[in-house]
């Protein structure tokens, strides 16, 4: 499930990491599929796209990840 401090998985190659949450914001990053994140803060609704306020692990780039493209990474 993805929430506040959760780490999520990109699931497509390409992924933007937007510097808001909307498909027409400025691109801070794009990813790899694999690539991992950390979730911010709760997500947004806008234009029946839910949006995750993420911080990228690997750089610490901040922005809004499309819910689609992220998976829950599960801890053993």
């Amino acid at each position: 499930m993805l929430e506040t401090g959760a780490t999520a998985e990109v699931t497509e190659e390409g992924t933007a990491v937007r510097g808001g949450p909307a498909g027409t914001a400025v691109v801070r990053a794009e990813l790899d599929k694999g690539a991992r994140v950390t979730i911010t803060g709760v997500a947004m609704l806008v234009d029946e796209t839910t949006w995750w306020p993420v911080m990228v692990n690997d750089t610490g780039t901040p922005g809004w990840i499309d819910g689609e493209r992220l998976q829950a990474v599960w801890s053993e």
